[in-house]
């Protein structure tokens, strides 16, 4: 929807109807549409309590740590994982050997399977302003979108109808809700509603 029209209140009565769902929220900015994964960097260093000004060797112990302990079979993968989390990492046998043609489908599977060691429970992702997400994050996104919903998780987004960015794609679990302005009849029921006890 257009900026202004409630795409805000609306994730806004989302999280209100999540109650006991984790939240993590995030906002694209104009200033960070081409920095590839900026957007997941920000998500997966919150989700892991990881502040942005943290030393790599201490992000890449954290990773290599959470991947050790909950998810052995990522650990040739980290190297893809890194750079969702942009520190880097030297490859792997493993990553040496994987044609560049197929890097970013291996490192969207692997933040997803990541994720789904960090996540078991019920998530709420919630994301404003996705006409400015950088292509990489976006290519991610949509990833996950296609595979949520064997995952306890929601996904939120909202964006205003430009070009660029993260469009959700059309798949099973994906709603879209176009938001128009109220029609003049509405918005007179509205205000009726809202001052019911002083009208």
């Amino acid at each position: 929807g257009e900026t202004g029209v409630g795409k805000t209140r609306l994730l806004e009565a989302m999280r209100d109807d999540a109650a006991g769902f984790r939240l993590l929220p995030a906002v694209c900015e104009a200033y960070t549409a081409s920095p590839p994964y900026v957007l997941w960097r920000e998500l997966l260093r919150e989700m892991m309590d990881i502040g942005r000004q943290a030393p790599d060797q201490d992000v890449v112990q954290r990773l290599s740590t959470i991947a050790r302990d909950r998810a052995p079979d990522l650990t040739p993968w980290l190297p893809l994982l890194a750079i969702a989390f942009d520190v880097d990492m030297p490859p792997t046998p493993e990553v040496e050997m994987l044609a560049e043609k197929n890097r970013r489908p291996k490192l969207q599977e692997t933040v997803g399977r990541y994720l789904d060691a960090m996540l078991p429970d019920p998530t709420l992702i919630e994301i404003e302003n996705t006409h400015h997400m950088d292509e990489a994050s976006a290519e991610l996104l949509a990833y996950l979108a296609r595979s949520i919903q064997p995952r306890p998780w929601v996904i939120g987004v909202a964006r205003r109808p430009a070009a660029g960015g993260f469009t959700a794609p059309k798949a099973a679990g994906v709603i879209r809700i176009d938001l128009e302005p109220l029609a003049e009849a509405d918005a007179l029921r509205v205000t009726r509603l809202a001052t019911e006890q002083n009208p």
